[in-house]
């Protein structure tokens, strides 16, 4: 589907037809947010760039998201897309660990910098918050998460990827949906930032899944190059 406006055009690939009515039914619900949202202030720390963006990844999922999580990504969405080997290059160790403590306590007031190894620095705190402080997927269901990740046939795997989605807490699922869009919108950037999907999930896999591995790693990447598909 390509549109255009003012000179401008937009060329989108859709894998699915479902997924391209399930896209214009979230852009409309997200249009009517963002209006909304014009009319307020925007939040301590947060643009009016990123209230769009997560208008977009958060529409129709269910479930709140820590706040600490939610300030480090519209911080990296705002200064590190560009960022050479972001989530791959690690902070100082003992601001990421400063980070870390602030993040827990009192995220609004986390003393996040601009620059590039600020921006480092974000990023290795997002990953140990994610690690330390949150249990994505519990660990009854672990195994089934591996072996949904070795299904052979594309569409199989997906569906159960779906399934066990559905099967999580309404919180875990809205967070998973916050990162995974998140980090599509990093590996967009890779001729930049030189991090491709494939690149993120080697990076990312221990933090969310607290597991490494060749199946873990696969399904990473599954849900960082097919978010839209899985979540909406």
């Amino acid at each position: 589907m390509t549109s255009s406006s003012c000179g401008r055009s937009i060329t989108l690939r859709f894998e699915e037809h479902q997924c391209c009515e399930t896209w214009f039914k979230h852009l409309q619900k997200a249009l009517v947010n963002q209006d909304s949202a014009c009319n307020r202030p925007p939040g301590a720390n947060q643009s009016p760039a990123c209230l769009g963006l997560h208008s977009v990844i958060d529409a129709g999922i269910k479930g709140s998201v820590s706040p600490a999580i939610e300030r480090c990504i519209s911080h990296i969405m705002t200064y590190g897309l560009k960022v050479e080997g972001m989530y791959r290059r690690c902070g100082l160790a003992s601001r990421v660990k400063e980070l870390v403590k602030v993040l827990i306590t009192s995220p609004n007031a986390a003393p996040l910098e601009a620059d590039e190894q600020g921006v480092l620095d974000v990023g290795s705190a997002l990953k140990q918050y994610i690690r330390d402080h949150q249990s994505l997927i519990p660990e009854g269901e672990q195994q089934q998460w591996l072996q949904a990740a070795v299904i052979s046939e594309e569409r199989s795997r997906f569906k159960e990827y779906r399934r066990l989605l559905r099967q999580l807490p309404a919180d875990n699922r809205a967070t998973l949906n916050v990162l995974f869009g998140h980090f599509y919108m990093v590996q967009v950037f890779s001729q930049f930032n030189k991090m491709s999907a494939h690149n993120l999930a080697v990076v990312l896999a221990p933090s969310i899944f607290h597991t490494m591995n060749k199946e873990m790693i696969t399904l990473t990447r599954d849900f960082i190059i097919h978010h839209t598909l899985l979540f909406l």
